[in-house]
């Protein structure tokens, strides 16, 4: 597994070694998620997990990871920032782009901001995929 810390350091230019890590399997990423990490991502076409710690998650951010249909991904974690809603705030059309992700098994969410009702409907149309969620705040 590679971890990439870069919330002190992040510049896309410190994205671009991960280009050579083709066949990597595991990232832990603590970073700014931007549309330039998202496209990096998806060029690791062995990735099988991903953990994102990001303070800012909103529905494009999920777009973004969908968009790139990552072939082998069968578990995506994803943790916002409770204490900035704003900033942390998914809706279900932004979890239901996830469907893209056709070998996601797991998908966990923490410290997000989501409308009530709509993490079930994402569970009753991904049936395959375990959700967890933990210290979500509820719109």
């Amino acid at each position: 597994m590679l971890e990439v810390d870069l919330f002190d350091k992040f510049s896309e230019e410190s994205l671009d070694s991960l280009k050579e890590f083709d066949k990597l399997r595991h990232l832990k990423f603590e970073s700014p998620f931007t549309v330039y990490s998202a496209e990096m991502f998806g060029t690791l076409r062995s990735l099988e997990s991903i953990e994102i710690k990001s303070l800012e998650f909103t529905d494009e951010h999920l777009e973004l990871l969908a968009k790139f249909g990552l072939p082998n991904l069968t578990k995506l974690s994803l943790y916002g920032s409770f204490s900035s809603p704003e900033k942390t705030s998914v809706t279900g059309a932004g979890l239901n782009g996830l469907g893209n992700l056709k070998s996601l098994r797991k998908l966990s969410l923490f410290h997000m901001h989501l409308a009530d009702g709509e993490l079930g409907e994402y569970k009753k149309a991904n049936p395959d995929v375990d959700v967890i969620a933990d210290h979500l705040r509820l719109k």
